[in-house]
């Protein structure tokens, strides 16, 4: 390598160097008020990115070496961690490489500019000084901060501009190079866009989940809480309980008004321990909801019987989901049926899946109503007011798509028709 040309490379490389460490610094708003420290980084760099230069032959390994020096001079320079300066690095090439291709711009003009040997230089000069009036006049730090609380689509658009730009790069290099390189350098950028994009998918799916769980919990723990409350005011009224048969001997005079006594608090102290079996329930919001579901059904006139035969529901349906699909379920069979009715609700759990089961009294179904059921838009009810039809086939689309089943049937229990709906998912 001539002198001249190494010469020409490290002028290049410290120009270059200077524009991106001055974009990195107005990006996180950092003012730089020793130049002496600043000029230091910029060698040091420069040097790095020279040695590699000269030493590497393959330029996809070049380009990676010389992004790691990127970043860590930048960790090190702004006092960034790894993980933002490597954000910064991305947000910093993007800039400064949209400045470069600014550059181009004359040369599609005049095409005779190519052919000129210290084009390049003026160019890259032409860029450092853009890099300049930009840290010095533009806030780009406040569109740097947007995106990185943005949504995860958005920086997903930036790593791939950025990926753009690399393989531009790296393309504008391959001057000389066999057909057999350059397949292989498109077929390596196409499988890192597939696989980070692919990535980005299934990330933003499960951040997706996370969010609606955590809506889930905002949403119903009020539920739980008044469950909880129900429970205080219970405990507080047995405290009761427990001192007036404490108290019995010394306010009944005889065995027989002390037995009558017994019987009477004993009844008010045990009555309805179905709601106190709920808290064992490993589901607190979906023992909240039935609370709530019990509730409702009294304000109306109607008992919600609830049989648990295992505590411990299992299941690959977050609970968020599983609380909507009982609540579907228990909302259609009060709906369905007339005041003084008893609706039962079964919850059990075999082989990792949970079993839900509903029964109410009501007319007998033929099997082509139990398909329209399932169907969007379709219902028996006769309130047009109120959205309706939309509960099921909800209900159905979820259970499958969790791999579970769902199934409706009447069933015949002394002279009245019950109808049963089952989900196992």
């Amino acid at each position: 390598m001539s002198l001249t040309l190494i010469i020409t490379t490290i002028f290049t490389y410290f120009l270059e160097t200077i524009g991106n460490i001055l974009i990195a610094s107005r990006t996180i708003g950092y003012k730089i008020k020793n130049t002496v420290y600043f000029s230091f980084y910029a060698f040091l760099l420069t040097v790095f990115l020279s040695i590699t230069e000269s030493v590497i032959d393959n330029v996809t390994l070049l380009y990676s070496i010389q992004a790691l020096f990127y970043i860590v001079l930048l960790s090190f320079y702004l006092k960034q961690s790894i993980p933002n300066a490597l954000l910064l690095y991305l947000y910093t090439y993007i800039l400064s490489g949209l400045l470069q291709y600014i550059t181009v711009i004359p040369v599609l003009a005049f095409p005779e500019l190519y052919t000129l040997s210290y084009y390049p230089i003026i160019a890259l000069s032409v860029t450092t000084i853009l890099c300049y009036l930009i840290y010095r006049f533009v806030p780009i730090e406040r569109l740097y901060n947007v995106t990185m609380t943005s949504d995860l689509a958005i920086r997903m658009i930036l790593v791939n501009i950025y990926l753009f730009l690399m393989f531009g790069s790296i393309y504008h290099k391959l001057d000389n190079a066999s057909s057999y390189e350059i397949f292989v350098l498109i077929l390596l950028y196409i499988c890192t866009f597939i696989a980070l994009n692919i990535n980005a998918v299934y990330t933003r799916i499960a951040l997706s989940k996370q969010e609606a769980e955590l809506r889930a919990y905002h949403q119903y723990q009020p539920l739980v809480d008044n469950l909880i409350q129900d429970i205080r005011i219970r405990q507080h009224n047995f405290d009761n309980v427990i001192q007036s048969f404490a108290a019995l001997p010394l306010t009944c005079e005889d065995y027989e008004s002390i037995t009558s006594a017994l019987n009477t608090y004993s009844t008010e102290a045990f009555h309805s321990n179905i709601d106190l079996n709920l808290l064992k329930l490993n589901e607190r919001l979906v023992a909240g909801l039935l609370y709530t579901k019990t509730q409702e059904a009294q304000k109306q006139s109607k008992l919600l019987y609830i049989s648990i035969a295992n505590y411990s529901l299992q299941t690959t349906l977050p609970e968020y989901l599983l609380m909507e699909c009982i609540g579907i379920l228990v909302d259609n069979a009060i709906e369905a049926v007339p005041q003084d009715s008893v609706i039962s609700l079964q919850l059990d759990s075999k082989n990792g899946q949970v079993i839900v089961e509903t029964k109410n009294p009501g007319p007998y179904l033929s099997d082509q109503l139990l398909k329209k059921m399932f169907e969007t838009g379709y219902t028996t009810k006769n309130d047009t007011q109120n959205k309706h039809g939309f509960g099921l086939p909800f209900l159905q689309k979820t259970v499958k798509q969790y791999h579970g089943s769902i199934s409706c049937q009447n069933i015949l229990e002394g002279n009245e028709n019950h109808i049963i709906f089952k989900i196992i998912v």
